[in-house]
């Protein structure tokens, strides 16, 4: 059923409404309606590739967040985690330089306690622990 309405229209948009009559050979009515259909569906197909861009990049994330939420947290936690050790180790290393009164200094390069170095090996053997898992997990996939 079509309604009888007025419009007041530029000679521009009666212009591109006698073309489209022409050359589709069709009433004005026909063409107006032709133009308004394509307008809106061309809005809907700019809707639907937003629509899909957005529910795509979802899927990516969720996806990245799968597989790299464990790695992730284990980073912050090592991160926060060595942070807070340096602490503790600077803050123990000055108490001790004060309460003994030792005035010369030692860098690691000149000499290395036993202790340190001990400590510096079993740090080494832990990180190549977790490489290691690493590895043979990605060789399982």
């Amino acid at each position: 059923m079509k309604t009888r309405k007025a419009f007041r229209l530029s000679e521009e948009s009666l212009l591109v409404i006698d073309r489209v009559a022409k050359e589709k050979d069709i009433s004005k009515t026909e063409a107006l309606e032709i133009i308004i259909r394509r307008y809106f569906c061309e809005e809907i197909e700019k809707l639907r590739d937003e629509e899909w861009v957005i529910a795509f990049a979802d899927i990516l994330l969720e996806k990245y967040d799968q597989k790299y939420c464990d790695l992730h947290a284990r980073l912050r936690f090592g991160v926060k985690s060595a942070e807070i050790n340096s602490e503790v180790a600077l803050n123990a290393a000055n108490m001790l330089l004060h309460h003994f009164g030792i005035k010369k200094d030692y860098l690691l390069t000149e000499m290395k306690m036993p202790v340190i170095q001990r400590s510096q090996e079993h740090i080494r053997e832990r990180i190549n622990g977790f490489k290691q898992r690493k590895d043979s997990r990605r060789g399982g996939e």
